[in-house]
């Protein structure tokens, strides 16, 4: 009698079939696969039928024990073999023809193992993480490739003709976004406009079109011109010179202020406090949505949707303005797709909040690894030498080691702290 045929008597049970599915594996390939052990199975099978649309009732454990197979599939080809994301939603395609009949299906069965493999209990068990599983999946888009392309222009952006002129747009996330914003702008004496698009240019630089947008004050008489690009990642849009988005303007009122935000721990509220706050009352308000947030950016992130992840990562930001894990992961997004001076602002912006040796020691190590991809290594090699100040890492000496073979054994006499300075890397 086979494995899956102790229950062709009885209908077993769901928990009964994930036991069997789960014991179909090899003892030395199981621990390694599923380390959540029969949860992690169960949270796979259940996540993967929702996917494929089929009813768990109805199946047997040797069709529990097909759909557990696409995870480990997905599993060997992603982390033994380093198979690409093309190359793994094909061989889905092929091999698991019964429940994946298109390219659609498979891109969210990658997106879902991929999920899963960082953390075994994801399931797919409400709209929120269906919703974040439909963010996953796919490749980025023609626009989403425009918004990454746009990353560094929007992040040095001179505000002094932000907006005014075709090399500086204004950057707005797709067309109604852009047309919703510009209809808050006012004159600069606060009165209504009236806009209108006219020719789209292209523009050397700049990701996708540049919209040419006119306005026009109640008298009929032309106003100010004012350029957009609608591929831009959660910008941040500031009101160009010329304009407001008030009509008249506010009369003070006298009350004592109360800034709230999602600190990560006690250390950040003292610090925000320390560094920003002379007058207004600070709480640090109880709840998870900064981590659940920063969680589903580091999703994003693990799924390569890298605009997305940034865009979350900057959401996280405005709940909580130290948010040092956020921001760090912000690093890790600008690095996955070779932004290297945006890594660096990243980074640098973030050297007053580094209130732990683990931080600071983290903080260099990350900028050696930017200087070292631009092939900068005496400045790669005093911060690795410098991050030793704070904290030994197990990646250090192989970082310094490898940095030797690229320069020569004779930045090992180097002095880190002159070296840093030299390079205008602050000194924390």
């Amino acid at each position: 009698m086979g494995l899956f045929d102790i229950f062709k008597k009885k209908s077993p049970t769901h928990e009964e079939k994930v036991a069997l599915a789960y014991q179909g594996y090899k003892p030395d390939v199981v621990d390694m696969v599923f380390p959540g052990r029969t949860k992690q199975v169960s949270n796979i099978i259940v996540s993967l039928a929702k996917i494929y649309g089929v009813n768990l009732a109805l199946l047997t454990a040797k069709e529990y024990y097909d759909i557990l197979t696409a995870f480990s599939d997905v599993f060997i080809r992603r982390t033994i073999t380093n198979c690409s994301d093309e190359h793994i939603v094909m061989s889905l395609k092929v091999n698991h023809g019964n429940y994946i009949k298109n390219a659609e299906i498979a891109e969210k069965v990658l997106a879902y193992c991929t999920l899963n493999m960082s953390d075994s209990s994801f399931v797919l068990d409400s709209a929120d993480k269906m919703k974040l599983l439909e963010n996953c999946s796919g490749s980025m888009t023609e626009d989403e490739n425009l918004s990454v392309q746009n990353i560094e222009s929007q992040e040095n952006i001179e505000d002094e003709m932000y907006g005014l002129c075709m090399e500086k747009p204004l950057y707005a996330n797709g067309h109604d976004d852009a047309e919703s914003f510009l209809n808050q702008l006012k004159s600069s004496l606060g009165e209504d406009l009236t806009w209108e698009q006219n020719e789209t240019l292209d523009v050397e630089g700049i990701g996708g079109k540049v919209i040419v947008y006119s306005s026009s004050l109640p008298s009929g008489k032309s106003y100010r011109t004012v350029y957009v690009n609608e591929h831009g990642i959660n910008a941040d849009k500031k009101i160009p010179k010329g304009f407001t988005t008030a009509k008249s303007k506010p009369v003070a009122v006298k009350q004592e202020q109360e800034e709230q935000w999602y600190f990560e721990n006690p250390i950040e509220l003292a610090l925000y406090a320390k560094l920003y706050n002379k007058k207004n009352n600070v709480i640090w308000i109880s709840g998870d949505k900064y981590f659940e947030l920063y969680k589903v950016g580091y999703q994003l992130f693990e799924c390569k949707q890298y605009a997305k992840a940034i865009n979350t990562y900057k959401e996280c930001l405005k709940l909580n303005p130290i948010g040092v894990s956020a921001r760090f992961e912000l690093v890790e997004c600008y690095l996955a797709i070779r932004q290297f001076s945006l890594a660096r602002k990243a980074l640098y912006d973030m050297k007053d909040f580094l209130y732990s040796d683990q931080l600071k020691a983290k903080f260099y190590r990350r900028i050696g690894f930017v200087a070292i991809e631009e092939k900068s290594f005496k400045e790669a090699y005093a911060c690795y030498q410098y991050s030793l100040k704070y904290k030994n890492h197990p990646s250090v000496s192989q970082e310094m080691r490898y940095i030797e073979s690229k320069a020569g054994a004779s930045v090992r006499r180097i002095d880190a702290e002159s070296v840093l300075n030299k390079y205008n890397i602050p000194i924390v």
